[in-house]
């Protein structure tokens, strides 16, 4: 889970941009993917990637040609994301992640990934889930494609 919580420089709008998805990737995108541009074109970013464009939010009607399509992308810096963690670490603020996917394509912050920082810890949310037993993170990317 990558969801948008706020914004570290006080706007109240949500920076959102079109951006052309690649054929592939457009068949299987999902809301709050963590997505790269990759030729020009959005794509899933998988594990390991530090240079990202932002989070998927949803495609748009938006045509320039028959067989495009594109897809909205939150994608600025200073946006803060609550994202799911992994592994076996213990989250601290001011440090820096990777990020993974697991089997059913779900994005979560990678606590044992110190090498491939993709997100820095704004804060760390001790009790969430349905069941008050879950950690999750607010984070901010390290490195933006177009930031």
């Amino acid at each position: 889970m990558f969801e948008y919580r706020r914004n570290l420089r006080g706007d109240a709008a949500v920076p959102v941009k079109d951006f052309l998805l690649d054929e592939t990737y457009a068949a299987s995108a999902k809301v709050q993917d963590v997505v790269k541009l990759d030729s020009g074109k959005v794509v899933a970013a998988v594990e390991g990637d530090t240079d990202v464009l932002g989070v998927f939010v949803g495609p748009c009607i938006k045509k320039e040609k028959v067989d495009d399509t594109y897809g909205k992308v939150q994608s600025a810096e200073g946006l803060v994301f609550e994202a799911s963690v992994s592994g076996s670490g213990t989250p601290t603020v001011g440090g820096t992640y990777g990020i993974t996917v697991d089997s059913d394509g779900n994005y979560a912050v990678n606590l044992d990934d110190t090498t491939n920082a993709a997100v820095e810890v704004v804060a760390v949310n001790e009790n969430r889930g349905p069941d008050g037993d879950e950690t999750t993170v607010d984070v901010k990317f390290v490195s933006l494609q177009l930031g």
